[in-house]
């Protein structure tokens, strides 16, 4: 995990670029956009705590201010997230779909009398793969499958590679592992030592009552390194935000219904120093 970012924390897991999923650039750029999975690190209740939001994100990597899309969401829903993605590896299962999105009752900053759509992620396989995408109307809709490595190829029993959709189950498969064991351990862990030592002695005084500080921390990510190209990756603009529902990417009609967590879109104010660009 070298590179040219400095960290003003210690390396974690989801820091390798290897974790990340590739697309084929889009017009006009000959760069790959990547999907990423992070966290979001807010102070609450005055800087009393710090809180983590999961975070799964796009880097479209091309000039503009719509560089970027975003996924805020909550553990409870990440991990139905990765159940989904389970299921999408065991290829015994009939559905090949899912969709989970994300209402909001504020656009421009301005109250909606109703809910409406913000932001959705695709996870769905098709016959190049396992693939997850982040949806939003008038935005591009780009698959990003799981991959093997840069120069990790898997060999059957006869010698020849395996194809891309066996190559995308297995390795979907070992990137959720991943996933799933470090955002637990990110989660529970993430402080430097003074927040140790800090969070310690508040939950010592509140052993039998008030509340307690302490959090994660936050800091800049580390790039660098090469990132991974292997196989045929789907991506590409399929623009689907007019497709009546047909298309993966495709714009449902608005409802009522559940609210998601955290379904704004990104501000600056908000916008996390912890990615590269």
């Amino acid at each position: 995990m070298a590179g040219a970012f400095k960290l003003n924390r210690r390396n974690r897991l989801m820091d390798d670029w290897g974790l990340r999923l590739y697309a084929d650039p889009l017009s006009g750029s000959d760069k790959q956009p990547f999907m990423f999975f992070d966290f979001r690190f807010e102070d609450k209740f005055d800087g009393v705590e710090k809180v983590h939001t999961p975070h799964i994100g796009v880097n479209l990597r091309r000039e503009g201010k719509d560089n970027r899309l975003d996924f805020f969401t909550d553990p409870l829903t990440l991990e139905l997230i990765f159940d989904n993605l389970d299921a999408l590896t065991d290829m015994a299962n009939p559905t090949d779909f899912y969709r989970v999105d994300l209402n909001t009752k504020f656009k421009f900053g301005k109250p909606l009398d109703r809910e409406e759509l913000d932001v959705g992620l695709v996870m769905a396989r098709d016959g190049e793969g396992i693939f997850i995408g982040i949806v939003q109307q008038g935005r591009d809709n780009i698959k990003f499958y799981f991959r093997p490595p840069k120069m990790v190829v898997l060999v059957g029993k006869s010698g020849q590679p395996l194809t891309n959709l066996e190559h995308s189950v297995m390795f979907a498969k070992a990137h959720i592992k991943i996933l799933r064991r470090d955002f637990a351990a990110a989660s529970a862990s993430y402080m430097d030592m003074d927040e140790r030592k800090i969070a310690g002695e508040n939950k010592r005084k509140s052993a039998f009552g008030g509340a307690g500080g302490g959090g994660q921390g936050g800091g800049q990510r580390n790039g660098g390194g090469n990132y991974n190209n292997g196989g045929n990756r789907g991506g590409g603009n399929n623009n689907g935000g007019g497709n009546s529902g047909g298309g993966w990417g495709g714009q449902p009609s608005n409802q009522g219904g559940q609210s998601g967590q955290n379904g704004g879109a990104s501000t600056a104010e908000d916008f996390d120093n912890d990615i590269p660009f």
